[in-house]
């Protein structure tokens, strides 16, 4: 007949002489020769240190495990994205006046050439645009200058003809002050649109 049970019970170490928590399991069976009991002891601090290696041990894989997977991704992000970036940088960094065409990153993704084509094919066209607006402002600047001038000098002509009533000199003199103002006003739109150009390749600052 074998009969056993366990129980927790405090044993005194002698080397810190200070009672400690077991595990003791007992148990007695019989035979021919008698009856017998045996008892065995587990410490159960080695087990709670053991438990708190253990769990200690995980968590710090964890930890590592997590940091080093955040850090991979942000790599492999930043090597996956940066044809966009690149290109981002680029077409904010862009100016119609420079007359000059975009260099992209090289990049193999599909989805990242095409949208460097399609940025291409747009800025093909403002700079067309742009370029046909320029050439437009300048020559009709030039072509109204001439019929302006013309017109001034034939009314200041008209001014000094001796046959001219004092209302008609009075008209004369009205319509030559006019031209001489939309002259002065086209001349200006044309140095705007100049300078708007970068046509003027030497610039500085006035410092006051």
């Amino acid at each position: 007949m074998i009969k056993q049970g366990y129980n927790k019970i405090l044993v005194l170490e002698p080397v810190e002489n200070e009672p400690e928590p077991y595990r003791q399991l007992t148990t007695t069976f019989s035979n021919n020769k008698g009856y017998f009991k045996l008892t065995i002891s587990a410490s159960l601090v080695e087990s709670d240190e053991l438990m708190g290696t253990i769990l200690f041990t995980v968590f710090l894989l964890y930890l590592v495990l997590l940091i080093s997977v955040v850090y991979l991704n942000r790599k492999l992000l930043q090597k996956l994205w940066k044809p966009f970036y690149s290109t981002l940088r680029s077409v904010r960094n862009y100016r119609l006046e420079q007359h000059r065409q975009i260099n992209f990153y090289e990049t193999k993704v599909v989805e990242f050439k095409e949208l460097n084509e399609t940025i291409s094919q747009l800025i093909q066209n403002n700079l067309r645009a742009y370029q046909n607006q320029k050439q437009f402002t300048e020559n009709a600047s030039h072509e109204i200058q001439t019929p302006l001038a013309i017109a001034r000098s034939k009314a200041e002509l008209l001014i000094e003809n001796p046959d001219l009533t004092a209302e008609q000199a009075e008209l004369a003199n009205v319509i030559t002050e006019n031209l001489t103002r939309l002259a002065r006003l086209n001349k200006s739109l044309l140095l705007i649109s100049k300078i708007e150009n970068n046509q003027f390749p030497e610039t500085k600052k006035n410092r006051y």
